[in-house]
């Protein structure tokens, strides 16, 4: 590859791109979300409450946190929360 460049055109622009980020888009899918209402006040809720740099961060975890989820599920285990009521310790399922 080297340092070939890939340059596309349009009407409006020009954009001259290097093929190893072409490479890694494939790899590494750029996506773009907008939270509006209930879900973009837990954005902003979570990404204050976990010191997360960024809304992109929030994000990140996130899909970590599930995707270990979803592997656990897939061996047969189970996930849940421990929830403290009345001197007792009850467990809450995660659904999946």
């Amino acid at each position: 590859m080297g340092n070939v460049l890939i340059e596309r055109q349009s009407a409006d622009f020009k954009e001259i791109e290097s093929p190893l980020r072409a490479v890694s888009e494939i790899i590494y899918p750029r996506v773009s979300v907008r939270l509006t209402g209930d879900l973009g006040s837990a954005m902003k809720e979570l990404q204050h409450h976990t010191n997360a740099t960024s809304p992109s961060e929030v994000i990140r975890r996130a899909i970590l946190i599930y995707h270990t989820l979803v592997k656990q599920k897939l061996k047969g285990n189970e996930a849940f929360i421990e929830v403290e009521e009345n001197g007792t310790i009850k467990r809450v399922p995660i659904f999946l």
